[in-house]
């Protein structure tokens, strides 16, 4: 069981670094696109 749940947990892993690689230029993007985007409504209330 240990055995599975390791070997599942290193599948995630490999499954999260490539995504990472691939998203986390884009996640970045749209994160501050988010703050831009979000931060005038505030400022002006």
């Amino acid at each position: 069981m240990a055995k599975q749940l390791q070997e599942m947990g290193k599948n995630l892993e490999d499954t999260m670094d490539k995504a990472g690689r691939s998203r986390e230029e884009s996640t970045a993007r749209s994160a501050l696109g988010r703050l831009v985007t979000g931060f005038p409504p505030f400022l002006r209330e």
